[in-house]
């Protein structure tokens, strides 16, 4: 520690001078008190095992923060898994989809069995349905979502939007395929509120979660409620977690993780502007200019993270 005294600190100081941004998984305050096992709560007692951090968030570089704040106008929270929900009550829902809200498949069920349909923009749908895979037209990708993975159905109501569909191919290589239901939905509720709702869900193994067509997919989709808390998510197709805070000087702080068994190559970033310099924390804690090239929205980088290696930069637009 001694030895890089001056990387913390570095990191000290800039976290002190910025705040943390990216998508919002919200806070519940209800917590197990009996429920005590050889001396300790179990860890799901207090959170899913998969949610938005392990399964999305953390897994595609997007970056993201937690609060116990439900009214923050500038926020888009992610609302994830029926056990999450339940431990919200009406109240607390009907705050967070006031604002900006992207609901995973199974905490769209919990939704609708509280009576929310008419607030996030669905209505249940026929659990029959057999489909391969949920397709986005736009980008003109499939990704894997199976009906054996029973995901929670819904249609959309009068003036929800549907932006992905669930289909079904007869074969993997199929051209072919049948529109079954909607695989997400863009909903704008009385209350002023902007609600994604997903048939993806948390339930799904790693394969079908973490496809280079799921990781565009599931960009696309969230970009639809915020471009902006893209800002200095990674691009590269490894496994990163992306923590992003914004300086009082308007510069953006990106520190870097490498979850991923494997180096990272080049590190690619999301900014949608050119930047103006970009800068690499030195192990000494002194910030240095560094090359870099920009285009289409993606900044790349020629730092090559080892397995668990990390990167802290500052952005400067």
């Amino acid at each position: 520690l001694t030895a890089h005294r001056g990387y913390y600190d570095a990191l000290h100081r800039a976290s002190v001078a910025s705040e943390q941004v990216g998508f919002v998984i919200p806070c519940h305050a209800r917590f197990p008190i009996d429920n005590v096992k050889d001396g300790f709560t179990p860890r799901h007692e207090y959170f899913e095992k998969e949610n938005w951090a392990t399964r999305v968030f953390g897994a595609f570089g997007i970056p993201f923060r937690v609060s116990f704040d439900l009214d923050d106008e500038e926020c888009v929270y992610a609302l994830g898994t029926a056990e999450t929900v339940d431990r919200f009550s009406d109240d607390e829902l009907k705050r967070m989809v006031r604002h900006r809200v992207v609901v995973e498949g199974d905490a769209v069920g919990a939704l609708l069995r509280r009576g929310f349909g008419d607030l996030i923009g669905v209505k249940k749908s026929d659990d029959a349905c057999i489909f391969t895979n949920e397709r986005h037209e736009a980008l003109g990708l499939d990704a894997p979502l199976p009906a054996a993975s029973k995901p929670v159905l819904f249609s959309p109501v009068a003036g929800a939007e549907t932006l992905s569909s669930l289909v079904w191919r007869p074969y993997k290589a199929a051209k072919e395929f049948t529109r079954v239901t909607s695989a997400a939905t863009f909903f704008r509720n009385a209350l002023g509120g902007r609600i994604l709702c997903m048939a993806y869900h948390f339930r799904l193994g790693g394969g079908y979660c973490h496809s280079e067509a799921r990781k565009r997919i599931m960009f696309d989709l969230l970009a639809r409620l915020s471009a902006k808390d893209l800002e200095g998510a990674s691009l590269n197709d490894q496994n990163i977690i992306s923590q992003v805070r914004r300086g009082n000087d308007a510069h953006l702080y990106v520190h870097l993780t490498n979850i991923n068994p494997d180096f990272t190559g080049d590190l690619r970033i999301r900014t949608a502007k050119r930047p103006g310099n970009v800068e690499h924390l030195s192990n000494h804690g002194e910030w240095k200019s560094i090359d870099f090239t920009w285009h289409d929205g993606m900044i790349a980088l020629p730092i090559d993270l080892p397995i668990w290696g990390e990167a802290a930069l500052r952005i400067r637009e």
